[in-house]
């Protein structure tokens, strides 16, 4: 499970710890602070339902997933922060005067 937010995330997970390292560096990157809890009880990971979690500090499971997508734990952070689908900023469009 991952806790993720601007304030803080939490990321839980099982045994295989590649989406851990994953998201871990990419929030490293970014300067975001992060938590990996790891729950060692069967019980407690099946209320989940999956190996791994992102999770806002509000609480609000915003991603969940046995495996990242293709594009990375980069296009997770950029979909749950809001960065997905972005355009890109626009050309700043010339002033002109009256003569």
């Amino acid at each position: 499970m991952t806790e993720l937010s601007a304030t803080g995330g939490r990321d839980v997970h099982t045994e295989d710890r590649t989406v851990e390292r994953a998201f871990a560096a990419e929030v490293a990157a970014r300067g975001l602070p992060f938590t990996v809890v790891h729950l060692t009880d069967p019980a407690a990971r099946a209320v989940y339902g999956t190996a791994n979690v992102l999770i806002r500090p509000d609480q609000h499971v915003v991603w969940r997933g046995t495996r990242l997508p293709d594009a990375g734990a980069a296009a997770v952070l950029d979909q749950v922060l809001g960065y997905a689908g972005a355009a890109a900023e626009p050309a700043p469009v010339p002033v002109t005067t009256a003569a």
